[in-house]
């Protein structure tokens, strides 16, 4: 294990010595108290918007049923623990955007969409738009890991992307007009979740990642998600791993739908990458060596059981914060970042500026892209993907789900 160990700062290891000691209920308690007499104002901001959860709560601009006093709790005790504002805003999105079902997966029940569903085979959670040839490679992928159910949010998509999901026999297909932030985005996916039932498995991801595990070529997710509660656990914590080209990253030369057979290289473990451990954060990578990005998170839980309180609250963290701050990296997100069309829709991210302290990491893309267009990311030290073996392999630090914890 070669990555830099980076500490995780002093909130971050105080929450998590709060959370052990006192549990989610007790920190809920502890963290309103401070902030009423550290931050008064802003706690008490936090706390209107707790009480107007009443009202909020009574929204439902969609007609699709999901377990309201459930979700208002759920909420609550986010609006307690985390950041206000972000908190906030992923309570709106989840009660005040529209979802408008487009079309139903073949068979599906309007009312009862999971009906006749495995809750062990996870349904896959994705919002896009304006993927298409992401989304062609995603919907292949998935169904060869055993995936039965898609549920996709189109984001206002005029490239071909909607009317291909439209065609996806096993996809349930939804609409949005609502501008697009990485939390409203995570507000949307819960609100699918509220719908289709939380006590069972999802797997929430982006169009350009594509998910692997130990034994993938071989084991489904269904398989997956078995052993993972054989050993206790009701979330799988992946890593985003940046895969890319052996030449030009942009290359006009290439063409985007050919992005699997092109971008097969990677950086194995080094000490390129950077993780703080008392968050479980990873960061840097290609990302780090090839444009100089050290922030930026590569972590992510993947795969999460939607019992007990469980929730999305952001691109890459979930609720309870204990869970979000714990387990082991067990899979890998194969990310597809970087194709040569992919100019444009930088340029259409720093513009709109809702992604991540203003789609800072956009602005640094766009930068080294323009100093450099001939810019190439592999190098003496990039492996080449030859399936899941190959991952583990080249990332000591990836722990076998199918393995007996006991064993370990």
């Amino acid at each position: 294990m070669q990555f830099r160990p980076l500490p995780a700062g002093d909130n971050a290891n105080k929450n998590k010595k709060l959370l052990s000691l006192l549990g989610e209920g007790g920190f809920s308690v502890c963290k309103t108290c401070f902030g009423l007499i550290r931050h008064p104002h802003e706690k008490g901001a936090q706390l209107g918007r707790l009480s107007a959860l009443d009202g909020i709560a009574k929204n439902a601009p969609d007609g699709l049923p999901f377990d309201r006093a459930e979700w208002k709790k759920r909420f609550r005790r986010l609006l307690l623990t985390t950041n206000g504002p972000r908190a906030a805003t992923l309570m709106e999105s989840f009660y005040e955007d529209r979802l408008v079902p487009v079309k139903r997966a073949d068979g599906a029940v309007p009312d009862a969409p999971a009906a006749g569903l495995d809750p062990n085979t996870p349904i896959v959670l994705f919002a896009v738009k304006n993927d298409l040839v992401r989304v062609k490679e995603l919907f292949g992928h998935y169904r060869k890991l055993g995936v039965q159910r898609f549920a996709v949010i189109d984001n206002g998509s005029d490239d071909g992307t909607l009317e291909f999901l439209s065609e996806q026999p096993d996809a349930d297909v939804y609409r949005t007009d609502a501008r697009f932030s990485s939390i409203r985005k995570a507000g949307w996916l819960n609100r699918l979740a509220a719908f289709y039932g939380t006590e069972r498995w999802y797997l929430w991801l982006d169009a350009d990642e594509l998910f692997t595990y130990a034994g993938a070529e071989t084991r489904s997710l269904t398989e997956l998600t078995h052993a993972l509660e054989r050993r206790g656990e009701t979330k799988l914590r992946s890593f985003m791993l940046d895969m890319y080209p052996e030449g030009v990253l942009l290359d006009a030369e290439r063409r985007d739908a050919d992005f699997l057979t092109d971008c097969v290289w990677f950086d194995p473990d080094s000490e390129d990458y950077m993780l703080r451990p008392e968050i479980m954060r990873m960061s840097g990578g290609m990302r780090q060596r090839v444009f100089g990005l050290e922030e930026g998170t590569l972590s992510k839980v993947t795969l999460l059981h939607f019992g007990n309180g469980r929730m999305l609250t952001g691109a890459h963290t979930i609720a309870p914060q204990a869970e979000d701050y714990s387990g082991d990296f067990m899979g890998v997100l194969m990310h597809y970042k970087f194709l040569p069309g992919d100019l444009k829709k930088y340029r259409r991210i720093v513009d709109d500026g809702t992604y991540t302290n203003g789609s800072a990491e956009y602005k640094r893309y766009l930068k080294v892209f323009s100093e450099n267009p001939m810019l190439t990311a592999k190098n003496n030290g990039s492996r080449r993907y030859t399936g899941s073996a190959s991952l583990s392999d080249a990332f000591p630090f990836l722990k076998d789900p199918f393995e007996d914890r006991k064993t370990e």
